[in-house]
Parts: C-alpha cells; sequence; structure tokens
C-alpha cells in the first residue's frame, strides 16, 4: 500500500512530506522511530562480528578436515565421545563407532617429515601426514594462534561436530542480520500506515529474539564445554586449533541490548497504540463494520509479511545445509533442491496475489492466492517424510524453530484469508476506493476528531487551535497572523472560514472530471452533523450541487468567504464496482469537515488522511 502511494502520486516530495509527518505525528511516534533505527544498526553491526568470527573459525577447520580426506558423514558428540556414523543417527542400517583418542607423538610425526619428505608446509595452512606406506596418519598444521601442530587422524575426525556447528552459526548470523533490517522496515510501515497489527507483531519479533539471543548463549556455551573437555582435551591431546573460543561478549551484549530494547519497545508501543485507539473512537471515518473488516485485512497483511520471510528464511538455510556437501550422499540432493527453487519463484507473485486479492476483493486472485498457499502448505508437509530433514530439525534448533514458525503463519494466513474472502461484497473495496480517489485528487490532509477544549501546542511549540463549538472539528496549525479579536467583527463567527482549501481542491482538473462523472458528490449543511451511513442509499448518480448556489460561496458583511458548519462529500458506488459488490448499493462513503475560525489554510497543510480510517491527529500527545 505504501508502495503504491509512492508511485502513484503526481507528488514525490509531497508523498515523503506526509510520511515524515506520520512519523513525528508526537514524541512516541519519533522515539519509536528512532529505537528502531539504532536497534537495527547495533544488532546488524553484533551479528556481522559473530559471522566474521564464525566463518574464520569454520574455514580453518573446514580446510583440516578436507586436508585430511575425512569421509563425509554424520558425526555427534554423545557423552565424552565423539561419534562417527555412515548414515543418519538413530536410523535402521547406520552404524556409529567412536573415534579413537590417540595421537601421532612428536617423535612419529618428525620421523615421517624428516624420512619421507611428503609434507607441504606454508606459513599458515595444513599438510598431510603420511607413514610409510603413503597411508595418511594426520594433519600438520600451522596456525599463528598456536604456532605449529600436527594432528592425529582421530583428532582431525574428531573436529566434524565443530566444522558443523560453525557452519549453522553462519547461517544464523546471517539470517539475522536480514531479519533485523527487515524488522526496522516492518516497524516503519506500522508507523507509516498507523497499524495496530503491525506494532503489535513488532513488539512480539522483539520478544522472540530477545529469547532466541538467550537460548544462542546457552547453545554457545554448551558447545564450548564440548569442545575443550571432548575434542581438545581428549582427542586432540590438548591442541586447541581455534587458538582459544570465542569471547562470549558479543553474545552478551546481544541480550542486553534485546532486553532494553524490549522493555523500551513495550512503553512505546502501549502509548502509541493508546493514542491510535482515542483518535478512533472520537474521529469521523469509515462505519465501525468497516473499520473491523479493514483491521482484519491488516491482520492478514501482517501474517503474509511473517510467512514470506520466514517460509524464505527457512528454504534458504536448508539449500545452505544440502549445499555444504557434508550429508553423505545416501538420498537424491536434486529432489531436496526443487522445494527452493519453488518457493523462491513464487513467494512475491504469492504475496502480491494476497495483498491485492484483499485490498480490490478480487475472487479470481483470491481463489489462485488460496491454492498456492495450500500448495505451499503441502510441500511443506512432505519435508517430514524425510529422514534427513527430521533428523536436522531435531538437531539443529534454529532451523526447527525458524520452520515450524513459518508453517505456523503459513496455517494462520489461510484462516485470516477464509475469514476475509467470508467478507466480500461488503463494502470494504469501496471504501478503499474513496481513499484512492481522494488521494488522486489531491483532497487536502486534515486532523478529524471530535471538539476539545483549550488550545495545545505541538513539539515545535506552535498553538493548534480547537474548535469548542458543538460537532466535528478540524484541527489546523496557526499559520498566519490572527487580528485581535477586539478587531473583529460579530459577523465573523466561530463556524465561518475562508474556503480556499475546498475551492482548491474543486478547481483541480482530476477532481471536476469524477464529480461530472458522478464519480462523487459535494454538499453543504448548516448547523448538523450528516448522518453516516445515510439512513438509504441516493440514487446514482447523485444530484451534483451548483457552485453558485452552495453555501459555501457565501459571504460575511466583510466579504469573506463564509463556509457552512460542515462540508460533506459522498462517494456512491459507482456502477464499473457494482459487480464486485454482488449487485448491491452501498451507502455512500461520507467525509466531513467542520471548519474552525479565521483560519487560512492551503491544501498541503490540510487534506484528508489516506490511511485505513482517517482518523490523523496533530502532534499533540496521545
Amino acid at each position: 500500500m505504501l508502495l503504491r502511494e509512492l508511485v502513484t502520486t503526481k507528488s514525490v516530495p509531497a508523498t515523503l512530506k506526509a510520511w515524515y509527518r506520520r512519523i513525528t505525528l508526537n514524541r512516541f511516534t519519533l522515539c519509536f522511530f528512532v529505537l528502531a533505527f539504532a536497534n537495527s544498526v547495533a544488532q546488524t553491526t553484533i551479528m556481522t562480528m559473530q559471522f566474521v568470527m564464525s566463518m574464520q573459525g569454520r574455514d580453518f577447520v573446514s580446510d583440516i578436515v578436507f586436508t585430511a580426506g575425512i569421509q563425509k558423514g554424520f558425526s555427534v558428540i554423545e557423552g565424552n565421545q565423539v561419534m562417527l556414523c555412515n548414515g543418519i543417527p538413530n536410523q535402521a542400517g547406520t552404524t556409529c563407532i567412536p573415534a579413537s583418542n590417540s595421537s601421532i607423538s612428536p617423535v612419529l610425526a618428525t620421523r615421517a617429515l624428516r624420512l619421507y619428505d611428503q609434507v607441504v608446509e606454508d606459513t599458515l595452512g595444513t599438510a598431510q601426514v603420511v607413514d610409510e606406506d603413503g597411508v595418511v596418519v594426520g594433519v600438520h598444521v600451522t596456525d599463528a594462534a598456536f604456532g605449529a601442530a600436527t594432528l592425529s587422524l582421530e583428532c582431525v575426525e574428531s573436529l566434524t561436530p565443530l566444522e558443523t556447528f560453525l557452519r549453522d552459526a553462519m547461517s544464523e548470523d546471517i539470517t539475522h542480520f536480514i531479519f533485523h533490517t527487515w524488522q526496522f522496515l516492518l516497524s516503519v510501515v506500522g508507523l507509516l500506515s498507523e497499524s495496530i497489527p503491525h506494532l503489535i507483531v513488532v513488539l512480539a519479533s522483539h520478544a522472540l529474539n530477545t529469547a532466541w539471543a538467550s537460548f544462542r548463549v546457552y547453545t554457545d556455551k554448551t558447545t564450548r564445554d564440548q569442545y575443550t573437555n571432548v575434542i581438545v582435551g581428549d582427542m586432540c591431546g590438548g591442541v586447541d586449533v581455534l587458538g582459544g573460543w570465542r569471547e562470549e561478549g558479543n553474545l552478551i551484549a546481544l541480550i542486553g541490548v534485546n532486553a532494553v530494547v524490549f522493555f523500551i519497545m513495550c512503553f512505546l508501543v502501549y502509548k502509541i497504540i493508546r493514542g491510535y485507539l482515542k483518535t478512533t473512537l472520537t474521529s469521523v471515518g469509515a462505519p465501525r463494520i468497516i473499520s473491523r473488516m479493514y483491521n482484519l485485512v491488516l491482520w492478514l497483511y501482517v501474517a503474509l509479511q511473517f510467512s514470506a520471510f520466514f517460509m524464505m528464511a527457512s528454504a534458504a538455510v536448508w539449500y545452505n545445509k544440502l549445499s555444504s556437501d557434508i550429508e553423505p550422499a545416501t538420498y537424491k540432493k536434486s529432489l531436496y533442491f526443487v522445494p527452493f527453487y519453488v518457493t523462491s519463484a513464487l513467494i512475491v507473485p504469492w504475496y502480491v496475489l494476497g495483498a491485492f486479492a484483499m485490498r480490490r476483493e478480487c475472487r479470481w486472485m483470491f481463489a489462485l492466492f488460496f491454492s498456492m498457499t495450500l500448495g505451499f502448505i503441502g510441500m511443506n508437509a512432505t519435508w517430514f517424510t524425510s529422514p534427513v530433514f527430521i533428523y536436522e530439525l531435531g538437531a539443529w534448533s534454529f532451523f526447527g524453530a525458524f520452520t515450524c514458525f513459518a508453517d505456523f503463519m503459513l496455517i494462520v494466513t489461510v484462516i485470516l484469508a477464509f475469514f476475509c474472502r467470508l467478507q466480500f461484497g461488503k463494502g470494504l473495496a469501496h471504501y478503499l476506493w474513496v481513499q484512492q480517489m481522494l488521494e488522486e485528487t489531491g483532497f487536502p490532509e486534515a486532523s478529524f476528531i471530535n471538539p476539545t477544549s483549550g488550545v495545545t501546542g505541538d513539539k515545535s511549540g506552535k498553538p493548534i487551535r480547537r474548535n469548542t463549538s458543538g460537532g466535528l472539528s478540524v484541527i489546523l496549525r496557526d499559520k498566519i497572523n490572527k487580528p485581535p479579536i477586539s478587531h473583529r467583527t460579530s459577523t465573523d463567527s466561530t463556524s465561518s472560514v475562508e474556503s480556499s482549501v475546498l475551492q482548491t481542491w474543486r478547481s483541480n482538473k482530476k477532481a471536476q472530471e469524477l464529480q461530472n462523472m458522478g464519480v462523487f458528490d459535494i454538499c453543504a449543511a448548516n448547523n448538523r452533523f450528516p448522518s453516516f451511513p445515510p439512513a438509504r442509499p441516493p440514487a446514482f448518480p447523485p444530484a451534483l450541487p451548483s457552485p453558485t448556489n452552495s453555501p459555501i460561496a457565501t459571504t460575511n458583511s466583510n466579504g469573506h468567504h463564509r463556509g457552512s458548519d460542515f462540508l460533506s462529500i459522498s462517494f456512491p458506488v459507482p456502477p464499473n464496482h457494482r459487480g464486485s459488490f454482488n449487485g448491491s448499493l452501498f451507502p455512500p462513503i461520507e467525509i466531513s469537515i467542520q471548519r474552525t475560525g479565521h483560519e487560512e489554510v492551503s491544501p498541503s497543510d490540510a487534506r484528508c488522511s489516506p490511511d485505513s480510517d482517517i482518523r490523523r491527529i496533530d502532534r499533540a500527545e496521545p
């Protein structure tokens, strides 16, 4: 929706300015944006440092394993032993044997190097150690961290679980780097669209991220203890190929950052949502049933975004797992790659179909989207028939959690899509179409709330005038010097205002064309609040008021244009939309404005909010 707003608008700077106003709506929205950005930068920085350390360790360990020519297979640590398996552990026909804790003595290594001279030594690298028969018996390692050492074949075999852990850690770091960037974008979308579902889900994602950081520290500590006690202490005779386990400071800092950000986000989201709810209750916009339907669609959008991200991330992680060539060749890899290719090719069309189908209430788009969703669920279900997949789900907690959450979000998407489909033909598409018409005609943006006495100021210190008369009021920022009250005449009532906003909008070429086509009707009424929705729908096309006879054109004794108490813009259902609405004619969407005081307003300063429930509020505290 936001991308469409930016692409279709005739003034990109105006759209960006409107987005800026939504972000700086009040101090809570501004703090939310700043904190989300700072958190994203901090998290991605920590993830980058973790990735670099994991990559360096994994490359060195992989080089040692590759040099020794270790047969690829599954390896697990059970107790104080490293078990090497010729197949998937705990499966019929799989044999697991412990690696020996013997190592090559320094005398044997020196003799091998002197007699056969078949070791190719590098400044920083690895080389094979072979016996008189040409059989590899170890690997000579030269590294700046611990100097030179010769590792036995059994020691090298015991490094395979470490190589697997470091490889998986790299995948986790990359995934979370992308996740934090995506989380920030989701936070911005929540502010720009003033979507309560987005804000709630962003807060939930922070809670999940904090829990994951704590679990990451636990798994890292467990692996470190196994590496120190089993691999270094028993299998490799005290030789630490990593030159010391990576510091836990980054992960502990990760927990601290996540915890602090989560609690601050709880407070900010609570304040922002409370402000949005308060504005919704005191604003004019769609009927309550339309608001409920639109909120349901917003929840579906959130589910779509989460499903798309986690499905693609899970497929990419699984593809990388298979491509690492660590697993044994006991299955046809090409069959396992097909779901990744299918997901990569269809994930974007699937998301676009879902978003457009719900917004436009397009039945054929929904049918295709729903079929694709069921297809994704069926494809993911087939994974659970694979022993390799089942084993990795349990052995790699991160992959298991990501995959299960992606499947869960798919099921939630199906349920929400089903309920959204039941709302087709009840007026939501008409309401969203009205918003689009307002955007295209440049209808001025304003703040529609019920009257509140007193004058408040925004964060810039400029006063904001509020009308205290009955009915609906529009909050506008004072931008010109008003004459003293003593200089005003009695005919300058508080319901009178220069109608430049309306006249400017009505002079818009696009607005004139739409009005002549009967797309909308502009009327005015004095001292009354127009019913919403009307008791009965008007005839189509509506009778258009004459500009010369409109109360908006009346003037007071000073020659000022005198506006009506209320301006009502009525949007009946267009003929080309009746088919998608089951042929029924819904009550027109009405947007009513009451003019206040003597304020001069330009279209750039006051226009109806194009958001879901037209609930723009000023910069005052929610």
